[in-house]
């Protein structure tokens, strides 16, 4: 579900386009679009999408790559928690373009960006936490995640009892890439099982342990 709309790929591509208020219509062709859905495959390019559906701006219980193309936005208001939702499935963010994601307000938890396991590829990707009563995470993911080939992500927790950049059970891999992470509990926490991982990538400022943290690629 796109912004509130069902998108079901049937053997062929199925192509939507966006307002500038975020409202996703069935609509375009091939050569006149903002969303593509294929197999397995979202393409966002140049989409403004918003809604105000319960589990999303952007849900699915499939695995899911999001190819990016130009500037993209994903917004829910008040009635989720969540920005993008993969329930309990994998979920891949790649391209050349950039994807800025919004979870909802007023709920116990606010999170941006919700999947099993989440790769960011290459892609720019601003996901943020909105204000909650009980938690705010900018991405939030049961296993690992991974962020590798160049990618440039900013996640942040919003205001709540307890605010994080990046939650996750497994750990976090950072490689060849750029991450800030910001939430007034910590920037980014894991199970006991997890660490973070840092590949061709340093620590430039602040701490994994503080508020606030931002990574490089090394030179």
């Amino acid at each position: 579900m796109v912004g509130g709309v069902t998108l079901t790929y049937e053997g062929a591509p199925v192509y939507a386009k966006t307002d500038s208020e975020g409202k996703v219509t069935k609509d375009g062709s091939s050569s006149d679009y903002n969303i593509m859905l294929e197999e397995g495959e979202l393409t966002l390019k140049n989409a403004t999408i918003c809604s105000q559906n319960t589990n999303g701006a952007l849900y699915t219980e499939n695995a899911l790559v999001i190819k990016l193309e130009g500037t993209n936005t994903v917004t829910s208001t008040t009635n989720s928690e969540y920005g993008i939702y993969v329930y309990q499935n994998n979920l891949t963010i790649q391209g050349d373009g950039s994807l800025t994601v919004t979870a909802g307000i007023g709920k116990s938890f606010s999170d941006g960006i919700y999947a099993r396991e989440i790769v960011i590829d290459e892609a720019t990707v601003h996901t943020t936490g909105r204000e909650a009563t009980s938690q705010s995470r900018g991405i939030l993911c049961s296993t690992k995640v991974i962020i590798r080939n160049g990618a440039k992500v900013t996640a942040a927790g919003g205001t709540a009892s307890k605010s994080y950049g990046i939650w996750c059970r497994d750990g976090i891999t950072i490689d060849n890439s750029s991450c800030t992470a910001t939430g007034s509990t910590r920037a980014i926490t894991m199970e006991t099982s997890g660490e973070l991982k840092l590949i061709n990538a340093h620590l430039t400022s602040g701490s994994e342990n503080g508020t606030s943290a931002e990574w490089i690629p090394q030179n």
